[in-house]
């Protein structure tokens, strides 16, 4: 045998070193498989391998589900999901959430009550530019949320309640 020539362990054809891909593993610093067995191989065994993992998700799904539930479940995972949450829909941190319920002495901007459910504030914002306004109780927020943010909407509320006042 030469120097520059290998014997594929698939096709058991003799072919230059340049047919074969590199493995650090091996005495001769080549893979057993040239490359075009190689990538057969691979093809053959994406397919198996994608039914094994679609089998092995189905099974363990339920298993991983359950362990997320009971993670979020712990403090450690409260305060994650809750740190995460804040990041992701509105760019702060979970330190700068408290800070803001200090300043505001954990009361609602608006009606200036706790939120009656006992649930965190929610974080106000504006939807058009992101920019946060203050924390405000669940009824607050949904009264404008359901305006829509709109000015003359509430004004107009306004002025229902006072025509209407008994």
């Amino acid at each position: 045998m030469t120097d520059d020539i290998k014997r594929c362990g698939s096709c058991k054809f003799m072919k230059p070193f340049s047919e074969f891909g590199k493995n650090s593993h091996s005495k001769d610093g080549l893979r057993c498989y040239c490359k075009e067995c190689r990538k057969e191989y691979n093809r053959v065994h994406r397919i198996e391998k994608a039914e094994y993992n679609k089998k092995y998700r189905q099974a363990h799904r339920t298993k991983l589900i359950k362990q997320q539930k009971e993670y979020r479940q712990t403090e450690e995972g409260k305060i994650a999901c809750r740190k995460r949450d804040l990041k992701k829909s509105f760019g702060i941190t979970l330190e700068q959430y408290d800070e803001m319920a200090e300043n505001q002495n954990g009361l609602c901007a608006i009606c200036g009550n706790i939120n009656i459910n006992g649930h965190r504030l929610c974080v106000d914002h504006d939807h058009e530019t992101g920019k946060i306004r203050a924390l405000l109780c669940d009824h607050c927020n949904h009264l404008l949320g359901c305006a829509k943010d709109n000015i003359t909407i509430l004004q107009s509320a306004i002025n229902y309640l006072h025509d209407y006042r008994s």
